[in-house]
C-alpha cells in the first residue's frame, strides 16, 4: 500500500539519479516527470511529498484522491447496473443523454461538434428524457435509468449527513461511461461489478473477501473504515493513498514548475476533482488565509500561476480521445517554463482523425477558456482567446 501510494516512484526516482551521476559522472541538469491517470496521482505525490525529486511534473487527469475515487467507482456501479438490470444503462441510451446535453448547452461553434467548452456551466437533468409513465422505451430514459444518471451526476455521499465523499461526473462525459465504470461484468454467466479498480480494491485489500456484496457497502462507516485502515507505516489508508495536501509551497520555493490537465468529458475520474484540487492550492497560496480555502481569489490564484498551472481539456475522455482538441503536447511548455522561465499561457491542441487534422483549439490556463473571436475560420485556434 505505502509502495503504491508515495514511496516506489520516490526510491526509484533516487536510484535513477545515483545510477545517473555513476554513469556520467555528473548529476542530471533537469528532472521531469511526465504521468496521467494514476501517474498524475503520483506526480502530485512527487510534488507533495518530495518536492525536490523534480524540477517539472506533469500531472494528467490525477487519481490524487484516491480512497475517495474508488468510493465513487464503486457508487457508480451499485447506483446503476450493480443495482439490477432494471437500472442499468445501455450505450444508446447515454448516447441519447450526450445528445440531449450537448443540444441544451453546448455554443454555436463546439456544439455542432460533440462537446462542451464548460460543462460547470450546465445543468441539464435527465428528468427531461423521462418516458412517459416511467417505462423503459426507446429515445427516452426510464424512471430507474433517470434515478441512476442523476445519482452518477451527484457523486457519492454520505447517507447520513449529506456530506460529498467526492464529486460526480460532469455533464457530456455519458457516452462514455460505459467505457469503464457502467456495465462491467465479471465470471461467466456475467456478473455486473463495479468497473475501473474498486473491485479489486474493496474485495482483495479493503475487506479481503473474495465473495464481498457490492451492495452492502455503507458510505458512512464503511468509508470511515477505508479512509482510516492501518496501512502498516504509522500511516491510514487515506494518508498513504491519497496525494491530497494543496500546501505546495516546498516545492514552489525550490523552483519547482507544475502543469495539470484533465478531460473536461473524462469517464473515469472527474474533472470536478482536479478544479477542487487546483483551487484548494490557490486557498493555500493566499496569505492569512487557511489551507483548503476555495482557492476563489484573485491573489491565490496569481501565487499559484506563478508556478502551477491547469490546463483543463473540453472533450477529452480520459488521458485521450474524444469529440474535443485532444492532442497536444505539454511537455514542450514545461521545459521551456522549468529552464527559460516562460510559462504557458495557452497550449495548442488538435482534434485529429485518421492522421488528419480537422480542427484546433487553444488550451486555456484555468480558469480561462477558450472563445471564438467572432471572425475568421472557428477551426483555426488563432482566431480563439483565452478568457
Amino acid at each position: 500500500v505505502n509502495d503504491f501510494g508515495y514511496r516506489a516512484f520516490h526510491d526509484s526516482t533516487v536510484a535513477a539519479k545515483t545510477f545517473v551521476q555513476s554513469f556520467y559522472g555528473s548529476a542530471p541538469m533537469y528532472s521531469y516527470y511526465v504521468g496521467c491517470s494514476q501517474g498524475g496521482h503520483h506526480g502530485l505525490m512527487e510534488a507533495q511529498r518530495f518536492p525536490d525529486d523534480y524540477d517539472g511534473i506533469i500531472a494528467g487527469d490525477p487519481a490524487n484522491d484516491w480512497t475517495h475515487l474508488m468510493m465513487a467507482e464503486l457508487w457508480t456501479g451499485v447506483v446503476s447496473s450493480v443495482r439490477g438490470p432494471e437500472y442499468d444503462l445501455p450505450q444508446a441510451k447515454l448516447d441519447l443523454l450526450t445528445q440531449a446535453v450537448v443540444q441544451a448547452c453546448g455554443d454555436p461553434v463546439n456544439g455542432p461538434l460533440g462537446f462542451l467548452v464548460n460543462p460547470q456551466e450546465c445543468h441539464f437533468e435527465p428528468a427531461q428524457l423521462l418516458c412517459p409513465g416511467g417505462a423503459d422505451l426507446p429515445g427516452c430514459l426510464s424512471a430507474e435509468q433517470v434515478e441512476a444518471v442523476s445519482l452518477i451526476y451527484q457523486g457519492p455521499v454520505n447517507p447520513n449527513t449529506g456530506e460529498p465523499i467526492y464529486p460526480g461526473f460532469a455533464r457530456g462525459s455519458e457516452n462514455a461511461w460505459r467505457q469503464v465504470l457502467v456495465g462491467k461484468t465479471t465470471s461467466n454467466p456475467p456478473v455486473p461489478v463495479p468497473g475501473g479498480s474498486a473491485v479489486s480494491f474493496f474485495r482483495d485489500g479493503v475487506f479481503v473477501d473474495p465473495n464481498y456484496d457490492w451492495l452492502s457497502f455503507d458510505f458512512d462507516n464503511d468509508a470511515l473504515y477505508t479512509d482510516t485502515k492501518p496501512a502498516g507505516s504509522g500511516l491510514t489508508w487515506s494518508e498513504a493513498l491519497n496525494a491530497d495536501d494543496p500546501d505546495l509551497e516546498p516545492f514552489k520555493t525550490l523552483g519547482g514548475k507544475l502543469i495539470m490537465y484533465h478531460g473536461f468529458a473524462d469517464p473515469f475520474i472527474t474533472p470536478l476533482s482536479v478544479i477542487g484540487y487546483y483551487n484548494q492550492i490557490a486557498g493555500a497560496m493566499h496569505p492569512g488565509l487557511h489551507k483548503g480555502n476555495d482557492g476563489q481569489n484573485a491573489a491565490g490564484l496569481n501565487k499559484t500561476k506563478d508556478f502551477a498551472r491547469l490546463f483543463m481539456v473540453p472533450g477529452m475522455w480520459h488521458c485521450a480521445g474524444g469529440p474535443g482538441a485532444t492532442s497536444f503536447d505539454v511537455f514542450g511548455p514545461l521545459q521551456q517554463w522549468v529552464e527559460q522561465g516562460v510559462a504557458p499561457e495557452r497550449i495548442q491542441a488538435s482534434h485529429v482523425v485518421s492522421g488528419q487534422t480537422t480542427f484546433t483549439r487553444p488550451l486555456c490556463p484555468y480558469p480561462e477558456q477558450a472563445v471564438y473571436t467572432g471572425k475568421g475560420d472557428t477551426n483555426d485556434a488563432a482566431n480563439f482567446a483565452c478568457r
